[in-house]
C-alpha cells in the first residue's frame, strides 16, 4: 500500500456567536493484493460416513455419496484505489456543542493480468487461461454526514445530554468487486466419483459426468462457465447500480455527575445496516426451488456418551432444492432494504470513580438486540429474487443476528449475546500495593443445531439446515473473574515493577463450543471449555 495523508486545525474563536474548532484533511491510498492457491493433486476425493457405504471408504462398490472435487488453482492481482476527504467544524456556544461534519470517499477496484494453467487430470473441463484484467464497472461515491450535540443541562457541567447521528460506509478490500469478473479465481467443481482402483485417489476415468454435460455438477465454487470454460474472460456481471453497504446509527444519552469523581451514564443506541451485497445466480429465483423433508439416517445419528452433553437429535428438517440444474453466471447485486436489512437497538448503563482516596472503578451493563429482517414471506411469496435459496431462513428472519468466529481455529462459536456486564476496579494499598481486578459476564452465545445433507441434487451443493431460530438455545452464560497486584520499588533511576495475575480466579470451566451438527459421529461432544486458572508472575525493568 502506497499512501499519503494530510490532515490540518484551525481555530476561530467568538466568530458568527461561537467558537469554531475545524478539523479538515483525507488521504489518497494504492493498495495492490496477490494471492496464489493451489490444491495438491488437483483434486480432492470426499467420502461419505461408513455407514453410508457398504463398507468403510469403499467408493469402488457403491457410488451413492462417493464424490470428487475437481480444482483449478487461482492466482489473482487486484488494485484498489481510496480516495478520502472530511472537514468538520466544533461549534461553542454558551451551554451548547455543536459538531458538524462530512465526509467523502471515492473507492475503485480492478482486477489485473494473470494466467492459470490447466487441471491436469481433466483439462477439458479446466484449461488453462491467460487473463488481460478487467474492471467491473463500479465506483463507489460515498458521502457521510455527521451530527452531534452536546448540552449542559444545568449549567454547572455536572449534568450533560447528548446525542449524535453518523452514516458509514463499507469498507472495500482489494478485490471486493472485481473479483466477481475476474475467471482465474480458484475453482472447485463437485462431481460423482467411483474409485474403481480401490487407492482412494481419483483418477481422470473415475470421475463421473452425469449425461456427458460438464453442466451437471453437484456444487460449484469459483468464476467458472461450463458453456466457455476456456474463455479467458467471465459471463458474471457486476449491476451497474450496485450500492456500497451503509450503517446509519443514532446515540442518545445523559451523564451526571453525582460526587467528586463519580458519574453514572445512560446512553441509548440505535442502528440499521441495510444495502448488503450479493451475488445473484441469473435464472434461479425463490420460487424455482422445491421444499423437501430430509431425514438424516439413524445410523448416524450418535447416542449419549461421556463425551457429550446430550444424545444427538435427527428430527426431520426441511430444505430446498432447486427444481433443475443450477446455472453458473451470476450478477453481483444489492439487496433492498425491504429485501433484507439488520436492526440494532441497545440500551448501556455505566458508573465511573477515577482515582482519588485511594481507588477507582468502572462498570457497565449493556442490553441489546440485533434482529435480521430478510423480507422472507413477502419475497417468497411474490417471487422476488432476495436470495434465491430459501433454505433456513424461516428460522433466521425477526431473529437474533450472530456470525462465526474466525481466525481461532474453533470452529462452531456464532457471537451473539444480548446482555453483557462489566466491573473493573482498583485499590492502592498502604506500602504502595495496587491490588485491581476485573469482572465480566454475558449471555451465553447461540447454539445453532443443525442437520447437514451433502447431496442435494441439481448442483445445489451442501446443505446446512437450522432446526430452531438463531437465539433460542443457547451455551451457558458465561462469567469470569481475574486478579491482578503490584508493587513498585525504586533503586535510584532504576524502577522495578514485580506483579502477579490470577486468571479465572474461580477456575470455572463454563462450556464455550459444542458439536452442533447433529448427524455427525461427535455431535453435541464439547469441543471448548474455559481455560483453566492461571497464575502469571513478572517484572518490569524502567531506567
Amino acid at each position: 500500500m502506497n499512501s499519503i495523508t494530510v490532515n490540518a486545525n484551525y481555530f476561530m474563536p467568538g466568530v458568527a456567536g461561537g467558537d469554531h474548532s475545524f478539523k479538515f484533511g483525507g488521504y489518497w491510498r494504492d493498495n495492490d493484493g496477490f494471492n496464489s492457491t493451489h490444491t495438491p493433486g488437483n483434486a480432492v476425493a470426499r467420502f461419505p460416513s461408513s455407514a453410508e457405504l457398504a463398507s468403510a471408504n469403499d467408493c469402488a462398490t457403491q457410488a451413492v455419496g462417493c464424490q470428487m472435487q475437481l480444482t483449478r488453482d487461482g492466482q489473482t492481482e487486484y488494485r484498489l484505489t481510496n480516495i478520502s476527504v472530511y472537514g468538520q467544524d466544533t461549534v461553542t456556544h454558551g451551554r451548547a456543542t455543536l459538531q458538524l461534519g462530512v465526509r467523502y470517499d471515492y473507492n475503485n477496484d480492478q482486477a489485473l493480468a494473470s494466467a492459470v494453467t490447466a487441471n491436469p487430470l481433466r483439462p477439458d473441463i479446466l484449461p488453462a487461461l491467460n487473463f488481460g484484467g478487467a474492471d467491473p464497472g463500479v465506483r463507489f461515491h460515498n458521502i457521510s454526514p455527521r451530527l452531534g450535540l452536546t448540552y449542559n443541562v444545568d449549567g454547572s457541567g455536572r449534568t450533560v445530554a447528548h446525542a449524535n447521528y453518523a452514516m458509514y460506509w463499507g469498507q472495500i478490500g482489494t478485490g471486493a468487486i472485481a473479483q466477481q469478473v475476474n475467471p482465474v479465481t480458484r475453482v472447485s467443481i463437485r462431481y460423482p466419483w467411483v474409485d474403481t482402483n480401490h487407492d482412494t485417489f481419483v483418477q481422470p476415468d473415475e470421475i463421473i459426468i452425469p449425461g456427458g454435460n460438464i453442466a451437471n455438477y453437484l456444487a460449484l465454487t469459483g468464476n467458472w462457465n461450463p458453456a466457455a470454460p476456456g474463455s479467458p474472460t467471465t459471463a458474471n456481471t457486476v449491476d451497474p447500480n450496485l450500492k456500497n453497504d451503509r450503517t446509519d446509527e443514532i446515540i442518545v444519552g445523559i451523564d451526571r455527575q453525582i460526587g467528586a469523581g463519580f458519574a453514572v451514564g445512560a446512553n441509548y443506541v440505535w442502528r440499521r445496516y441495510s444495502n448488503f451485497q450479493f451475488t445473484d445466480t441469473l435464472g434461479l429465483e425463490p420460487s424455482d426451488y422445491v421444499a423437501t423433508t430430509f431425514v438424516a439416517p439413524p445410523s448416524t445419528c450418535p447416542g449419549a456418551d461421556g463425551n457429550r452433553i446430550s444424545p444427538a437429535n435427527c428430527a426431520p428438517v426441511t430444505m430446498y432444492v432447486p427444481a433443475f440444474q443450477t446455472p453458473s453466471i451470476s450478477q453481483l447485486t444489492n439487496f433492498t432494504t425491504d429485501q433484507y436489512n439488520r436492526a440494532f437497538n441497545g440500551v448501556e448503563v455505566t458508573a465511573r470513580k477515577r482515582l482519588s482516596h485511594r481507588w477507582l472503578m468502572n462498570t457497565s451493563f449493556a442490553y441489546n438486540s440485533t434482529i435480521v429482517n430478510n423480507g422472507y414471506a413477502g419475497a417468497f411469496a411474490n417471487n422476488q429474487t432476495f436470495q434465491e435459496d430459501p433454505t433456513n431462513q424461516a428460522n433466521r428472519n425477526g431473529f437474533q443476528y450472530d456470525y462465526l468466529t474466525a481466525g481461532s481455529g474453533l470452529g462452531n462459536i456464532y457471537v451473539n449475546a444480548k446482555w453483557l456486564y462489566k466491573l473493573s476496579g482498583l485499590y492502592n494499598l498502604p506500602f504502595d500495593v495496587n491490588v485491581s481486578a476485573f469482572f465480566n459476564a454475558r449471555q451465553g452465545y447461540p447454539e445453532e443445531f443443525a442437520i447437514v445433507n451433502t447431496a442435494r441434487p441439481n448442483g445445489a451443493g451442501t446443505a446446512t439446515i437450522l432446526m430452531n431460530p438463531v437465539g433460542d438455545t443457547r451455551l451457558p452464560n458465561y462469567g469470569n473473574l481475574d486478579f491482578h497486584v503490584d508493587r513498585p520499588v525504586k533503586f535510584g533511576t532504576l524502577r522495578l515493577l514485580p506483579t502477579l495475575d490470577v486468571f479465572n480466579v474461580t477456575n470455572s470451566n463454563t462450556i464455550q463450543g459444542v458439536r452442533t451438527t447433529q448427524n455427525a459421529t461427535n455431535a453435541n461432544q464439547v469441543q471448548a471449555i474455559t481455560a483453566p486458572r492461571v497464575l502469571r508472575f513478572g517484572i518490569r525493568f524502567n531506567w
